[in-house]
């Protein structure tokens, strides 16, 4: 869950969310990213936040 009035950007709260998804092998190797309607629908991020932290997973 992202928290809007927390300390992190929200993009930055997406890209610990994925990363933690990708580490703990819910979205293995070779697998896709959700897509963007499931990151707004589990996370309630907006267009932005979600292309701006898809290239920063690498982090």
């Amino acid at each position: 869950m992202i928290i809007r009035s927390g300390r992190d950007a929200a993009y930055r709260q997406l890209a610990d969310l994925l990363r933690a998804e990708i580490t703990s092998g819910r979205i293995g190797p070779g697998q896709l990213l959700p897509y963007e309607g499931r990151l707004q629908q589990e996370y309630g991020v907006g267009r932005g936040v979600r292309f701006v932290k898809i290239y920063d997973l690498d982090g």
